[in-house]
């Protein structure tokens, strides 16, 4: 079932031109997926990050919520066949 949401992009720039802030909503809530990347950003006018925000449904996500949903298991040392012979995975 293919469901359409409501996804707005707001950004708003400094006279410069440089970017000020960009938040993402969904439904009217500030919401992205965590390995999209956060929800929220703001920026320095000399474009420097001033403070970047993930959150999901508007709730704000814990260091640990964060940690988890944007890093990848290893497959380090893990077994795959492939035609017909196995091989050993190693993390580079």
């Amino acid at each position: 079932m293919l469901v359409q949401k409501n996804i707005e992009i707001r950004t708003e720039r400094y006279s410069n031109g440089q970017l000020y802030y960009r938040e993402f909503l969904v439904e009217g809530k500030r919401h992205r997926d965590p390995k999209d990347g956060p929800a929220y950003e703001s920026f320095c006018e000399s474009g420097q990050l001033r403070s970047r925000e993930f959150l999901v449904e508007d709730r704000r996500l814990t260091d640990a919520e964060v940690a988890t949903a944007t890093t990848h298991p290893s497959c380090d040392g893990a077994v795959v066949e492939f035609q017909g012979r196995k091989y050993r995975l190693v993390e580079e």
